[in-house]
């Protein structure tokens, strides 16, 4: 039997993401894909996009976009760069309603997707790396491209044994000790807590049934019981870390972000400590696309060498350092932009909470993009490929909640 025309869309759209063009900025070959099926799909396919959460996370990004727009045009922030401020802005908006329009609610298709994800990671490694993959080639390689093979085969092979232990707790705990070894911290603690969340799930025996509303006393258990997990994960690591077990080179990394007034919580992410300052200074309007502030930016340098540690060294463009989708949102194109993002920040906080009492056999790949989606929104930049991985961990976590809506307790 032949495959569906947007299976085979699921799959390509996001194994083309290696391919690259200069276009106003960085634009990839899934970013073109998306934008010349939108149009032939809305007129097809545009029923789709009527589902609530989808039209909160249109409408929402629009917003985003009129105040990067009401920004930039105050501050009259130079072309160069609004345009990839704009554009940015409009082809994650239009890639989410052209993949929720091809995948839909579909769980077949998310799992094509994820091995599109598989084949995309694979291919830049070896035909467009980034400038760090060749020092990193497991963090800037095929190491993410393993993860996702390790954590769909955890779904795949549901209540399959590996040695003596479930291949849907084996195989993140083994995704998880990879990244660990290699030194990508945050990709191994999310595949722990993926871990820790499934132990919680089977731990606290959560009958699943027709009502998806978790009983608070269990809401409040499995937030303590991951909150402790990350306590645990990350004093495994200092302690290996500082024990010499992950290598010299992981030795001297944690040494250095570690020796801080504030230990390892600001010396992974310091760009917090002046992405704040930046957001106080003008909460409503933001700076403008790729805001740039030789201000901020010396700011850091100064706070990091106070703080006691390593200074780093400042942007060549003086960019206003933010290291987040939340903040970098905030500081570039003000409240709307931060609105945007609370919201999609909301997305994997819901679908955690009603996948806990839900009997759902794609649980391990669902809580793995939760975890990989509030990580990026919190502590990573936003650009690149994400402008496509975004919409599809959004689009995953509003399937979540979709399938799963909270009824009103009976009296």
């Amino acid at each position: 039997m032949w495959p569906s025309l947007m299976s085979v869309l699921a799959f390509v759209i996001p194994a083309i993401m290696f391919f690259e063009i200069k276009a106003i900025g960085r634009l990839f070959g899934s970013d073109m894909l998306c934008l010349g099926l939108f149009p032939i799909l809305l007129f097809t396919k545009g029923g789709l996009l009527k589902n609530s959460f989808a039209r909160a996370f249109i409408w929402l990004g629009l917003l985003y976009f009129l105040g990067q727009f009401t920004t930039d045009l105050v501050l009259e922030t130079p072309y160069y760069d609004y345009s990839r401020g704009w554009a940015k802005i409009v082809v994650t908006v239009i890639s989410f309603c052209t993949l929720f329009m091809i995948i839909g609610l579909n769980r077949g298709r998310i799992l094509i997707f994820a091995l599109g994800i598989v084949t995309g990671e694979i291919l830049q490694f070896y035909f467009n790396p980034g400038v760090y993959a060749t020092g990193h080639p497991w963090k800037f390689g095929v190491g993410v491209a393993i993860v996702w093979l390790l954590i769909i085969f955890a779904v795949l092979l549901k209540n399959k044994k590996v040695i003596i232990i479930e291949a849907r707790y084996f195989l993140p705990f083994l995704a998880g000790a990879l990244n660990l070894y290699f030194g990508f911290r945050s990709l191994a603690g999310i595949c722990f807590l993926t871990l820790a969340y499934l132990s919680l799930q089977r731990l606290l025996q959560v009958r699943p049934g027709k009502d998806a509303r978790l009983p608070t006393k269990k809401i409040v258990l499995m937030a303590i019981g991951l909150f402790a997990a990350a306590i645990m994960i990350v004093e495994f690591y200092e302690f290996s870390a500082r024990e010499g077990w992950l290598g010299q080179v992981q030795k001297q990394k944690y040494e250095a972000q570690a020796h801080g007034v504030y230990g390892l919580f600001l010396g992974g992410r310091s760009e917090i400590l002046v992405a704040s300052r930046a957001i106080w200074e003008s909460p409503l309007l933001g700076h403008g696309s790729w805001a740039k502030d030789w201000k901020y930016a010396e700011m850091l340098i100064a706070l990091k060498r106070q703080l006691g540690y390593d200074p780093g060294s400042i942007h060549e463009l003086g960019l206003i350092p933010t290291h987040s989708h939340l903040f970098g949102a905030w500081v570039e194109a003000g409240l709307l932009g931060a609105i945007f993002w609370g919201w999609v920040l909301s997305l994997p906080v819901r679908a955690s909470i009603r996948l806990f009492s839900a009997d759902d056999p794609h649980t391990p790949l669902l809580v793995f993009i939760a975890l990989l989606l509030t990580w990026d929104i919190l502590f990573s930049p936003f650009g690149a490929t994400r402008r496509l991985l975004i919409p599809f961990y959004a689009i995953c976590m509003i399937d979540v909640v979709t399938r799963y809506p909270v009824r009103p307790r009976k009296t």
